[in-house]
């Protein structure tokens, strides 16, 4: 995925995590007197380094900080148990993954094209089942699979969600995220909209005018089932979404909302998570967050074409909309 600051931060973190715990082992092998007969003299002066193991600790805490993503810190700082980090890593499952068991093989993946999506997605794994999953590029396709290769992990969540690993096309459900307190909820819907949500554009022509009208959408095959539950876990922030039927695959649909006050909702609860971007189209590569506040920004403005409404969505500026969203959090507390 190239080279980019979240990996820079990420590695940095972890040479951290390394380096202190070697000079950990180092100093307490060098102050122990069995330690000090192998080592020789010179090692036995390492007794003096124990005054600095407040410091190599220190090190070790802020190299696991940093090889963490913001999102993941926040989710440690909120406090959420074992059992809600299962909760989101099952939506991300649902939303945008699949399940494998069969063969003797256990694996869960993820799919997308965005890198930070992926990083949540690793980073959760590591903090609920103690291993990382590894990010591949699937060649001709643009776009990137992270695999986790473990048993316990796809047998508890085809336990959560039954109808994830099975062969005979069964409904996965999300009646486990559903148990979770309100809390946990908004983060699940948060997760599965930056995963499988999507935002467009409609312009409408009149007097030598146009109007840019934003829609708001989750999901494109959803089984009747699946939508409703969804439907269900959106109330949690509120957010209200009607569903809709695909015209391709008549048994599947979507849900979605052009209501205003609806998006908003969505918006001061966090909206999707940063590093979710637009996947194709006019606005392909924007964060969804900037592309959705400045859709409600101009929400029923008149401009003089379509492309000076395009010229003005895409100009956001990206750093006072987050800092827009953060305070909207704090006020929500």
């Amino acid at each position: 995925m190239g080279i980019t600051w979240d990996w820079v931060r990420n590695n940095i973190g972890i040479a951290l995590v390394l380096l202190s715990g070697a000079l950990m082992s180092f100093t307490m092998l060098s102050a122990d007197p069995v330690g000090a007969a192998i080592c020789g003299e010179e090692c036995a002066r390492g007794t003096i380094a124990l005054s600095l193991m407040p410091a190599y600790f220190a090190m070790m805490v802020i190299g696991i900080g940093n090889s963490a993503t913001p999102y993941i810190k926040y989710l440690v700082k909120r406090e959420f148990n074992r059992r809600d980090l299962k909760r989101l890593f099952l939506g991300l499952v649902i939303s945008g993954g699949s399940v494998l068991r069969r063969e003797g093989k256990y694996c869960i993946r993820y799919y997308g094209k965005d890198g930070g999506m992926h990083s949540v997605f690793r980073d959760l794994a590591h903090q609920i089942y103690g291993t990382e999953p590894q990010t591949v590029k699937v060649n001709g396709r643009g776009t990137w699979m992270s695999q986790f290769y473990s048993k316990h992990a796809v047998l508890e969540m085809a336990e959560l969600s039954p109808g994830l690993a099975s062969r005979k096309g069964e409904t996965p459900t999300i009646s486990y995220i559903l148990d979770g307190g309100k809390s946990i909820r908004i983060e699940a819907v948060r997760v599965m909209m930056s995963t499988a949500g999507w935002i467009n554009c409609t312009f409408s022509y009149t007097s030598g005018s146009t109007k840019a009208y934003p829609r708001l959408g989750f999901g494109s095959v959803l089984s009747d089932s699946l939508a409703g539950e969804c439907s269900c876990l959106m109330m949690a922030i509120p957010l209200r979404m009607e569903s809709y039927s695909n015209s391709k695959y008549p048994s599947k649909g979507y849900l979605a909302t052009s209501d205003v006050e609806e998006m908003q909702n969505f918006l001061k609860a966090g909206g999707f998570l940063r590093g979710s971007r637009v996947k194709k189209g006019t606005f392909g590569g924007m964060e969804k967050n900037i592309l959705l506040q400045a859709l409600l920004g101009v929400h029923g403005t008149e401009f003089r074409s379509r492309e000076a409404a395009i010229d003005l969505l895409t100009s956001r500026d990206d750093a006072s909309l987050e800092l827009s969203i953060y305070l909207d959090r704090l006020r929500l507390g």
